[in-house]
């Protein structure tokens, strides 16, 4: 059975080393949280809002990431790796070392 968290809020949250592999987190709100080193691998979060996130490290390969917002996020070293990120918002505070690696879907 799949954590099932749609439409969640989680604003300025810890959730450093956190696992929501699997998840569904469709519409969460996440603004400001902390997910460093966090697994969000094959999780759905369809139009979540990740704007001012600290995700340094956080593993999001093969994530439905559809329309999410990482607007002034730090995304250094995150994990991309096979996800959709389709009208995705990587307007980010950082990128660098970030994996983009597989089939990323970012049309």
């Amino acid at each position: 059975m799949r954590l099932e968290l749609k439409g969640a809020t989680f604003v300025s949250a810890d959730l450093r080393n956190a696992n929501f592999e699997f998840a569904i987190l469709n519409g969460a709100n996440l603004q400001g949280a902390s997910l460093m080193n966090a697994t969000l691998r094959n999780a759905a979060m369809v139009k979540a809002d990740f704007s001012w996130v600290v995700a340094v490290y956080a593993d999001f390969s093969n994530a439905d990431l559809f329309q999410a917002n990482f607007q002034s996020a730090d995304l250094a070293g995150v994990d991309f790796s096979c996800s959709d990120l389709c009208g995705a918002n990587l307007n980010s505070k950082r990128l660098d070392s970030a994996l983009f690696l597989g089939r990323n879907s970012m049309i």
